[in-house]
């Protein structure tokens, strides 16, 4: 493979980080060994202000599809960007090393139209990265694990949108928790006895609107209805996963559901209450594992293959809510 950055002052260091988190360093314009897949480009602050005006892979230019590229210096993060300006700044790109699977995976993605505008406001970025789990689960999720699909632009407020992180500032889990209690008065099981549900629903999650007891739940009112925007509640579930456990793989099927129309796309919203979430994953189709880091979140499990894993000695516990949500952009 042979990589070439055209630039105004001289590239000083450049290497690949491959989705393992590999490094892979490599002298630009000449030719090296990688292994066909998905690497991020980096390249560090060269010590001068440095524009990089074009980027090829094995002597073809990868054209407007530069504009993909971010700076970031740790805190900050620019993009689009073409260059690097300060210390501990550094210009990250992902390419493929085979740059047909690099234009069809950017072209399908992206609409031609937004190649030099901020890609953060119109898609969701993510990385489908492998992991391999420890312990005993069934071949089928350990291999779903274990592939990992590289970096994909997912449009906003579309049936695919897979997830997005909620601006909110939730109360206490704890607080959460105690307040499910009081309202979630139907205890369920799921998935061959390895999750537990309770729930305000008294039969299956559907229309028509439920009543809520706010006042047995003020804080958690406040989250749904004035911070995320809930006109009206269909289902509020606290869901436990056994330890050392895991779900199937599978799509929801809510697709003949009257509530259908109104939880289409990425309108699901899930929060981890519980648990060690170092050893717990939810991966969400092609867009990876999800990186909830305690933060509420939107998920789209209509249209995305998903499972979830605990592979801790404790319960994994999560809030799940739908209904009619206006706006999932």
């Amino acid at each position: 493979m042979k990589i070439t950055i055209d630039s105004t002052a001289e590239i000083k260091e450049s290497f690949l980080v491959d989705l393992s988190g590999n490094r892979l360093y490599f002298k630009t314009d000449e030719q090296f060994v990688a292994r066909e897949g998905w690497y991020e480009l980096n390249l560090p602050f060269t010590g001068e202000k440095t524009n990089i005006t074009d980027i090829k892979i094995n002597d073809e230019s990868i054209l407007h599809t530069i504009y993909t590229a971010y700076y970031t210096t740790g805190i900050d993060r620019h993009q689009p960007a073409t260059g690097m300006w300060n210390d501990g700044g550094v210009l990250k790109l992902w390419l493929h090393t085979n740059i047909g699977i690099f234009f069809e995976r950017v072209f399908s993605d992206i609409d031609s139209g937004d190649f030099g505008a901020d890609l953060n406001e119109k898609y969701v970025f993510t990385v489908d990265r492998p992991l391999t789990l420890q312990k005993k689960f069934p071949r089928s999720i350990k291999d779903f694990f274990a592939h990992g699909d590289g970096p994909h632009w997912w449009k906003l407020g579309t049936d695919f949108t897979p997830y997005r992180i909620l601006d909110t500032s939730p109360p206490p889990q704890e607080t959460i928790i105690e307040e499910l209690h009081k309202i979630c008065i139907y205890d369920k099981k799921a998935f061959d006895g390895v999750m537990d549900l309770k729930t305000i629903c008294k039969n299956k999650a559907d229309l028509p609107f439920k009543h809520v007891d706010w006042e047995n739940a003020p804080h958690l009112r406040k989250l749904l209805l004035e911070q995320i925007g809930y006109n009206n509640i269909i289902d509020i579930s606290m869901q436990t996963l056994a330890p050392n456990s895991c779900i199937a793989l599978h799509r929801d099927d809510h697709y003949k559901r009257e509530k259908y129309p109104l939880i289409r796309g990425c309108k699901k919203m899930y929060w981890p209450l519980g648990g060690d979430w170092s050893k717990n994953y939810f991966k969400l189709g092609k867009s990876g594992v999800v990186p909830f880091n305690n933060k509420p979140h939107l998920i789209n499990t209509i249209e995305h293959v998903h499972t979830a894993v605990n592979e801790s000695d404790n319960p994994r516990i999560v809030l799940i809510v739908y209904g009619d949500l206006s706006d999932d952009k």
